[in-house]
């Protein structure tokens, strides 16, 4: 069995071009009450000041790593931080967004305290040129099983829930597991496989993590076919739920994934129409794919979700419209 060891948390932050953001981020972990942990930052192949910010930063204060490697993406960044890590507990950083000064001081007493596997917090969103909110709320916490932690992606696509950061982690749950390689949507492929391994799941309504919204963000850019990897990583979540005999959680995940098809065919259809062979695909896999869904028995069927499914196949001017003004709200 693997020894343990006496760092406790090793927090890791992927980092290409970010020297914008990055001393925020640094300053946000450095300042946090919480101290027993080494700080691993991750330059992935950045051509700006990041690397020079980095080695500045271990410089003056030896718990922090630096690892240099060549571009590979987000992916392989969070893999070799991993690699390296000798934390109890891991935790990852966005390197353009920050943490609240207590927020591993409250994701490892909850951890702690309830004997968890995985902790998890609430977070702010930022936006540029707006002032954020830096009240935290109460550290209300619920208590989760593994199925239950898992529904909350399957059934409700919580972000807080998909998303890698804004957690701490037994480090055992990585044993077998890697961020996939040169995918977008990376946290899609391996999150609900970190909450269904795990036996008790901390999750706490304080908002400690701030994520910063980017215009030429992947999630605030303009949709590119590289986004489709979601639907790859939601079709897996299929195959792996069926392969564990889990029907609810098979016929949940394969309800997300037909609606993802339908917010896909949607994007392509209004920022990349001249794409006719991946919006066929599109349509012809969520025929087959809806055809599947129905043909699962016993279990409940959410109206709403109900109602979006068939104005997208029935009444298609209609379902692009709503689409059209949710994303003008949205942005």
């Amino acid at each position: 069995m693997e020894k343990e060891s006496t760092i406790q948390i090793s927090i890791i932050v992927p980092i290409y071009n970010m020297e914008e953001y990055l001393s925020e981020c640094i300053e946000s972990i450095l300042s946090q009450e919480y101290t027993d942990y080494e700080l691993i930052l991750v330059n992935d192949g950045s051509t700006d000041r990041s690397a020079s910010l980095c080695e500045n930063y271990a410089r003056k204060d030896n718990r922090i790593i630096v690892i240099h490697q060549e571009n590979k993406g987000l992916s392989e960044a969070r893999n070799a931080g991993l690699e390296r890590a000798k934390g109890n507990y891991i935790s990852f950083i966005d390197s353009d967004d920050f943490i609240h000064c207590q927020m591993f001081k409250i994701l490892y007493q909850n951890i702690i305290e309830n004997n968890g596997d995985i902790s998890v917090c609430n977070f702010h969103y930022t936006y540029p040129n707006k002032r954020y909110s830096k009240s935290t709320g109460s550290n209300k916490i619920s208590i989760l099983n593994n199925k239950e932690a898992t529904l909350s992606i399957v059934q409700d696509s919580d972000l807080k829930m998909i998303v890698a950061w804004g957690k701490l982690y037994r480090r055992e749950l990585f044993l077998n597991l890697r961020y996939p390689k040169g995918k977008y949507h990376e946290d899609e492929y391996i999150t609900y496989q970190l909450f269904y391994q795990a036996d008790t799941i901390v999750l706490s309504d304080a908002k400690l993590y701030y994520y910063r919204q980017r215009d030429n963000s992947i999630t605030g850019s303009k949709y590119s076919l590289k986004r489709l990897d979601k639907l790859e990583a939601l079709k897996e979540s299929i195959e792996f739920f069926k392969l564990k005999k889990e029907s609810t959680l098979e016929y949940l995940s394969r309800y997300r994934y037909v609606l993802n098809l339908q917010i896909a065919y949607y994007r392509i259809r209004s920022d990349r129409k001249e794409e006719t062979g991946v919006l066929n695909w599109l349509k012809e896999e969520h025929r087959e794919q809806l055809a599947l869904l129905r043909g699962m028995k016993n279990q409940k069927r959410r109206i709403m979700d109900e109602m979006i499914i068939y104005l997208f196949h029935y009444f298609p001017k209609i379902y692009y419209l709503i689409a059209y003004i949710y994303l003008i709200i949205k942005r």
